[in-house]
């Protein structure tokens, strides 16, 4: 039971690590830094205490999102979850799960707890504190995997150091949330990123 026990933890720890080599090896994910000027890290710095996703980023309770009335309403708000939080908000998205999926999925990603990472890649690492850190830093969560294992979701927080009128600032910049699916090789690809900026 107890080699059982280490190889399950260890192919988990593979496969995140392997979620994260996926997303911080492709510059694609993160072009949304260039949009106000910024450039795009050589080198990927996380901190290294994993966040969590929030429940709406999956299903928002009490709402008929088959009602065209109802989503001409939410569009116009550009504070409400479904512009700025809900990744089935694009249609390419939606249309992969069902509303049982995306209910499971949001009550499943509050089962995921805050934990400790270590990450040693030559273009991305871990740092146990943003001290000396200048310019964009990543957050990551654990992975949250649908019922059926087949699809999996993690969410990449940025946020930038800075200086504005001689104050040094520490603020939110955007969030990614990338999707992967497993192939019936049982190979990890990503399918999606549905990224935000954060104003």
């Amino acid at each position: 039971m107890y080699w059982a026990f280490l190889l399950i933890s260890n192919l988990s720890f593979s496969q995140t690590d392997m979620f994260y080599k996926i997303i911080f090896e492709n510059e694609d994910n993160f072009k949304i830094l260039k949009i106000f000027n910024g450039k795009i890290p050589k080198k990927f710095i996380i901190l290294d205490s994993t966040i969590t996703f929030y429940p709406k980023s999956f299903w928002l309770e009490n709402i008929d999102l088959n009602d065209k009335k109802v989503i001409k309403e939410i569009e116009d708000d550009e504070h409400h979850p479904f512009n700025n939080v809900y990744i089935f908000s694009i249609t390419e998205y939606n249309n992969l799960f069902d509303d049982n999926e995306k209910e499971y999925l949001s009550k499943a990603c509050q089962k995921v707890k805050s934990k400790k990472i270590k990450i040693a890649e030559k273009k991305f690492y871990t740092v146990d504190n943003t001290n000396r850190i200048k310019g964009f830093y990543f957050l990551v969560s654990e992975p949250v995997y649908t019922s059926d294992n087949r699809f999996a979701f993690i969410e990449v927080d940025i946020k930038q150091k800075s200086t504005f009128l001689g104050e040094k600032t520490d603020d939110y910049f955007g969030v990614l949330k990338i999707i992967f699916e497993k192939d019936d090789n049982g190979v990890w690809k990503q399918i999606g990123n549905y990224d935000h900026i954060i104003l």
